[in-house]
């Protein structure tokens, strides 16, 4: 008589009653290390926002067997609501989100993933808030365009004393042209052309084959510009000091 057969001990391991918190654990341990072991350039430690954000994204896959589609959305949410707050480390927070689509892919009928996958498109679109965005942003070089602007309005806030900030997005056929002007006191003693902020940026246009400039104002108007253009098509660039 032929031995029972058993489950492969991989199958077994994965169909665990704990293994499903222990992938919980380890994801959300994966998208707090950046809050963790990385620093701010300010010295500023991270807003807690992040922290909660890295969690909510990850502890609710322990339940995403059971719950497929609520879990997928409250990581998704999470995940998207990460930017809300400042200072934070850089990085996307999608670990969560693609382990939680994963999983309602693997176990929910079509009648449910389908609306759900659809309705968190919706939500993408919406949070972009421009379908010529949307539909060109997912070949633009990741996030730079993002940081760029970012970079830009931490060193308005720090050092231009400036009343009025103004960004500027002006798609081309082959990229897209970023601005961003005050009306501070423009490339003073207190903002040297070479600081480590701008140099970043400078960094992050490079990495995607663009460029990025920084100096007074076009129109000569008192005050300081950061111009950067981004290509649609990144080459193999590398970044450049």
């Amino acid at each position: 008589m032929p031995a029972p057969s058993q489950s492969p001990l991989p199958r077994r391991l994965v169909g665990a009653p704990w293994s499903e918190g222990a992938l919980a654990v380890v994801t959300a341990v994966a998208q707090l290390a950046p809050l963790l072991f990385v620093h701010s350039d300010s010295g500023r430690p991270w807003h807690w926002w992040g922290y909660l954000a890295a969690v909510g994204a990850s502890l609710p896959l322990a339940v995403r067997r059971r719950a497929p589609a609520p879990v997928l959305l409250v990581c998704a949410t999470f995940s998207s609501l990460y930017d809300l707050a400042a200072p934070l480390a850089p990085q996307p927070l999608w670990y969560g989100v693609l382990i939680a689509l994963h999983g309602m892919a693997s176990v929910s009928p079509p009648r449910v993933r389908i609306p759900v996958l659809l309705a968190i498109c919706a939500a993408g679109l919406a949070s972009i808030g421009s379908l010529d965005t949307a539909t060109r942003g997912v070949v633009l070089c990741g996030a730079a365009a993002y940081r760029i602007v970012q970079e830009a309005l931490n060193n308005v806030v720090k050092h231009a004393g400036a009343a009025r900030v103004e960004v500027r997005l002006c798609w081309r056929d082959d990229g897209l042209d970023i601005r961003v002007v005050d009306d501070g006191r423009g490339a003073g003693k207190d903002l040297p052309s070479g600081g480590n902020g701008l140099t970043g940026l400078r960094e992050r246009a490079a990495a995607c084959g663009g460029t990025a400039t920084a100096g007074p104002r076009e129109d000569r108007l008192p005050g300081f510009e950061v111009r950067a253009r981004l290509p649609l098509a990144a080459p193999g660039v590398g970044v450049v000091a």
